[in-house]
C-alpha cells in the first residue's frame, strides 16, 4: 500500500462504521471497548496493512489508541456516531458516516473493497453491532 493511501486520524473508524446500515448501533460501557475491538481485529494479518498510523500502548490492563480515541471523538464531535442515553452507552451511526466513507476513504483504498468488508465485518462481530430497528 502506498503511503499516500495510509488511513489517518478518524479514517480507520469510518472504513469500518461507514459500510454498515445507517442507524447502526452498538452498546460498549466503555469507550476503551471500541479500542479492544480494534486491537482484536488488528491482530489478523490481513488488517495490518490498515493499522499503519494506529499504534496501541500495550503496557496497561487494556491496549489504549490515542489514534483511535481521537478519531472517536472527531466523529462523535461531527455527530457522525452518536451516544444515546443517560449513560452514554448506546452508540448510534449516522447514516451521513457513509458519505465520509465514500468520498474520503474508499478512494485511498482502491482495489481493497473485499477487504474493508471483511473489516467492517469483523468490527461488527466485535462490538456485537445491530442494524437499525
Amino acid at each position: 500500500m502506498n503511503a499516500d493511501n495510509f488511513l489517518y486520524g478518524d479514517e480507520l473508524l469510518i472504513a469500518a462504521f461507514g459500510q454498515l446500515a445507517p442507524r447502526s448501533r452498538f452498546k460498549v460501557v466503555d469507550e476503551s471497548e471500541i479500542v479492544v475491538a480494534f486491537y482484536t481485529a488488528r491482530k489478523q494479518a490481513q488488517f495490518a496493512e490498515l493499522f499503519k498510523n494506529y499504534p496501541f500502548d500495550e503496557d496497561g490492563l487494556r491496549p489504549r489508541s490515542n489514534a483511535l480515541s481521537e478519531g472517536l471523538d472527531s466523529l462523535q464531535q461531527s455527530r457522525l456516531v452518536g451516544r444515546m442515553n443517560p449513560d452514554l452507552v448506546d452508540y448510534t451511526i449516522d447514516p451521513a458516516i457513509r458519505i465520509r466513507f465514500e468520498n474520503h476513504v474508499r478512494p485511498k483504498l482502491e482495489g481493497k473493497d473485499e477487504l474493508l468488508a471483511q473489516f467492517a465485518n469483523e468490527i461488527v462481530r466485535l462490538l456485537k453491532i445491530k442494524g437499525p430497528q
